[in-house]
């Protein structure tokens, strides 16, 4: 640990210690749980006068000493709050020591600038999942996430409310994006095309036009077998009754290897109504002249 220290630990459980222990050896940021952020700026004031008592300081040196300590002091913030809220989500056997030192820097040096409450949420999530697992997000995933603002973020998460999970592979189903069920909660075509821009998603021509992306792969199922459909605590099970073998039809999106990190730390809750949604309303037909009908929670194509 850093012998310039200014944390004061407390009763912090042996976990965040050691997470606040590794960011201050591999950056040099130090952490305050009590948050005395007026003595900072005190010290700071006081640390000018000394100089201007020193050297004869100019207005533009004045003003651009001010601006460095106001942006230093909300990029310390925004650390701070990012490690705050990191910390209650750590599990009891995390190791942060064993996270790569670039990794941590790299993630500091970019979730500084962030200062939206909701994003700074995404960022502390990352940061207590990879204290937990190493390894769990790739730098990649850190410096695309750069780039998201609030708007990204409510739009990411809403579209995870319709995320189903297919032989363990999450596939957010989206067919009619202009469908109330989806524009209740805010997306549409021009939301999908937004999260395909930040790179989360993979979208084709059914959203309004081709995006040189490759149509994601659809499950198939051979006449006689089944294949069932997860929607949070509810099963949908397609049964392929018919002599042929047949393609799942899971709508026009997938998502990137970014877009399932973050969906991995998403608490997500369901939509009221998709479920029937998808039975009654999903068009499951992939074969020319196929019948579905709908018995209980099982779509069959004859």
């Amino acid at each position: 640990m850093s012998d310039n220290s200014l944390m004061n630990l407390g009763d912090l459980a042996k976990p965040a210690t050691t997470l606040i222990e590794k960011v201050a050896d591999a950056t040099g940021i130090l952490y305050e749980p009590t948050r005395i952020k007026r003595r900072a700026k005190a010290e700071a004031k006081a640390e000018k006068i000394q100089a201007e008592a020193k050297i004869e300081l100019t207005d533009i040196h004045r003003r651009a000493a001010q601006r460095w300590i106001e942006e230093e002091t909300q990029r310390q913030e925004s650390i701070e709050n990012t490690i705050t809220k990191a910390i209650p989500q750590l599990n009891e056997d995390a190791d942060p020591h064993a996270i790569e030192d670039d990794w941590i820097i790299n993630f500091f040096d970019k979730c500084r600038l962030v200062t939206d409450d909701k994003v700074q949420d995404l960022w502390a999530s990352i940061l207590a999942r990879e204290s937990d697992t190493p390894g769990s997000f790739s730098q990649l995933t850190v410096n695309s996430l750069e780039n998201f603002g609030k708007r990204d973020a409510e739009s990411f998460i809403s579209l995870c409310r319709f995320v189903c999970y297919v032989n363990s592979e999450p596939i957010p189903f989206v067919q009619n994006a202009n469908h109330e069920i989806y524009t209740q909660t805010g997306i549409d075509s021009e939301a999908l095309v937004h999260l395909s821009s930040l790179n989360v998603i993979e979208t084709i021509s059914a959203l309004g036009g081709s995006r040189g992306v490759t149509r994601p792969s659809e499950p198939r199922i051979n006449a006689g077998e089944s294949i069932t459909i997860i929607y949070f605590d509810e099963k949908l099970e397609y049964v392929n009754a018919g002599k042929n073998q047949d393609k799942l039809g899971i709508g026009s999106i997938a998502f990137t290897s970014f877009g399932k990190e973050l969906l991995s730390i998403c608490e997500n809750k369901k939509v009221d109504g998709f479920y029937e949604y998808l039975k009654h309303n999903w068009d499951w037909s992939r074969i020319m002249g196929s019948k579905i009908r709908v018995e209980d929670d099982k779509i069959i194509r004859t």
